[in-house]
């Protein structure tokens, strides 16, 4: 367990920090949360950006964090590819040799160091799980390692130009390869998004990363110049500064804005199972509900699930975002908040209790998906439905006691956690007279939100992402709901505010 500043504080992308030592205090938590004393760091939370990796082992960052390089030691074989963790927290590099060194929350799962290659490494990637990754040599031939699995290569074809790197799509479903030319190779569910293979270069392509939806991808050349493609932003380059080294390769994190800006789509979840399934239209704005509309079943042994996630997923398609069911822990003492992160708590403890419920449906729901083979890394919180705000349906929070709101309070906080310690970009639902009336006025934890509204007309979206006076818990909006009841297609639907 973390302790209680430590745990509040979520360190540089927005993961839990550092091992296990004292059970958390929830009421000095709650204490703080309460005070506003502790407020997360929107932008560590959800910065998005790429590496830029020099033959001598030295990175350049653009929007991304710095975990160390290895500039300035001396190698058996020079570095030729890099790839990020899905927390953004970390890195690993790879030599020519195959040789793999980790930074930051990269884990080691072996390497071709060993191995007499018939051409050398020149890229990898890694698994949305972090799991595992892949290495490419320059004659399109994969190895893999750790759970990445094997979904073709050009080992066995003829190249006009060598392989240089190599990318993965978010759900680990297919990759990428592309040579120096700029020319691109999918495989599995990659899809074709570009390439410079039909453009004059000044510098060849050396390496490339995908964007965190997989719905395009970033191609860098020797000088560090960048060429973006499909809906991958640009951040910025090198390819006008004077560099000691070439670069060669980059990698990108999975933590950028997951939706193209200004664009619109849905969100689905239990209520569109049926039978039959209810899907809305094909849109480059998906969501989707992982649980059945609470957090946990009514014995409070386990989360609730979407019995149709798997359809409602394959309608979403790549760019998958995802939301789960969070709400205040229940009387009786479940089982679920009796133990976690908080500690063991004692009968009636709501506040050690909260923190383990919020927890207990993120990290649950997290495996659910894992298991179904899907691997959304932005996740949502709904916060709704607190006191005076359910109708004729009880109350989804607690309220009245004086620990309701600190206990309210520690399930989001908890389930923040949750997330953030599995790697994901989390950010909360809710609307700007809900959320104090769950958590208090004075709980900012800073993460994106999405504001549920009803404008007056499509053209009302883009001013609801600007008014300030929606907002809630500190946050920066990235989607803008129109609830079905009011929109005109029947469906929730879903507006994704610019972010200039």
């Amino acid at each position: 367990m973390l302790a209680a500043a430590l745990l509040l504080l979520a360190s540089v992308l927005g993961v839990a920090t550092g091992a296990a030592a004292d059970a958390v205090d929830p009421a000095v938590a709650a204490q703080q949360l309460s005070a506003g004393a502790v407020q997360a760091d929107a932008q560590s939370a959800s910065a998005p950006g790429y590496w830029l990796l020099a033959s001598d082992g030295g990175i350049y960052q653009f929007g991304a964090v710095f975990d160390g390089s290895l500039r300035g030691q001396r190698l058996n074989q020079p570095i030729v590819g890099m790839a990020a963790t899905p927390s953004g927290g970390g890195y690993w590099l790879v030599a020519s040799d195959g040789g793999i060194f980790t930074f930051g929350d990269a884990r080691y799962f072996g390497s071709t160091g060993n191995i007499r290659l018939n051409k050398p490494i020149v890229g990898m990637a890694a698994n949305p799980a972090g799991t595992g990754y892949w290495l490419a040599a320059s004659d399109g031939g994969i190895f893999t390692f750790g759970a990445a699995a094997f979904l073709g290569s050009m080992g066995s074809h003829r190249l006009n130009q060598p392989v240089v790197g190599m990318a993965a799509v978010p759900s680990g479903g297919g990759y990428w390869l592309v040579a120096s030319d700029g020319g691109i190779f999918t495989f599995g569910t990659a899809g074709y998004h570009g390439s410079t293979g039909g453009i004059r270069l000044n510098r060849p392509i050396v390496g490339m990363a995908a964007n965190p939806a997989g719905t395009g991808y970033w191609l860098a050349a020797s000088d560090g110049g960048i060429f973006n493609f499909g809906d991958a932003p640009f951040f910025g380059s090198t390819g006008a500064q004077s560099l000691p080294f070439p670069i060669i390769a980059t990698a990108a994190t999975r933590l950028g804005f997951p939706y193209p800006q200004g664009a619109t789509g849905f969100d689905i979840s239990w209520p569109q199972c049926g039978p039959p399934v209810n899907l809305p239209p094909a849109a480059p704005v998906t969501v989707v509900g992982v649980n059945g509309g609470m957090s946990h079943n009514a014995a409070g042994t386990d989360i609730t699930r979407n019995p149709c996630l798997g359809a409602e997923a394959a309608w979403a398609g790549q760019g998958m975002t995802v939301y789960i069911n969070v709400d205040g822990v229940p009387d009786g003492d479940p089982p679920a908040a009796a133990s976690g992160p908080a500690g063991v708590c004692a009968m009636n403890d709501l506040l050690c209790q909260g923190y383990n419920w919020g927890w207990d449906v993120a990290v649950r729901s997290v495996a659910s998906a894992h298991a179904q083979g899907l691997f959304p890394t932005v996740w949502w919180l709904d916060v709704e439905a607190p006191c005076k705000f359910s109708g004729s349906n009880a109350p989804l929070w607690r309220c009245g006691g004086l620990q309701d709101l600190p206990s309210n309070v520690l399930v989001v906080q908890g389930a923040l956690d949750g997330l953030h310690a599995n790697g994901m970009i989390a950010g909360i639902y809710s609307t700007f007279l809900q959320f104090p009336a769950a958590v208090g006025p004075n709980y900012s934890p800073g993460v994106p939100i999405w504001i549920a509204t009803v404008p007056a007309d499509a053209a009302q979206w883009a001013a609801d992402c600007s008014n300030l006076g929606l907002r809630f818990g500190g946050g920066r909006p990235w989607l803008i709901q129109w609830l079905g009841g009011s929109s005109p297609t029947g469906f929730d639907q879903d507006y994704a505010c610019p972010q200039g």
